[in-house]
């Protein structure tokens, strides 16, 4: 990982923190993660810079999964309607008569 600074003291004496919360574990999934440093003892979210060759695989395979079950979602809503809701649905988006 390349370094961090420390904003409030400039140290590079930082560490990964744990995540607390739902807040904390959903900005992991983009890059930002909790810091403390060892120094002054601030702790916060910050980008983390990662050095080249990271494999990051598993936050994609997330971001997959996560709209992969909103496409069968979608699919599953769409092809559950009875042709009269669905002709009704047309209808009204084509603007044309009953």
């Amino acid at each position: 990982m390349a370094t961090q600074i420390c904003p409030n003291c400039q140290s590079t004496n930082l560490r990964l923190s744990r995540t607390h919360g739902f807040k904390e574990a959903f900005l992991k999934l983009f890059k930002r993660k909790p810091f403390r440093c060892k120094d002054c003892g601030w702790r916060g979210i910050m980008f983390a810079r990662e050095s080249k060759g990271r494999n990051v695989s598993k936050q994609k395979a997330y971001v997959f999964a996560a709209v992969f079950s909103l496409v069968v979602l979608v699919l599953l809503v769409i092809f559950n309607l009875r042709p009269e809701v669905i002709e009704k649905i047309i209808r009204q988006f084509i603007g044309a008569p009953k």
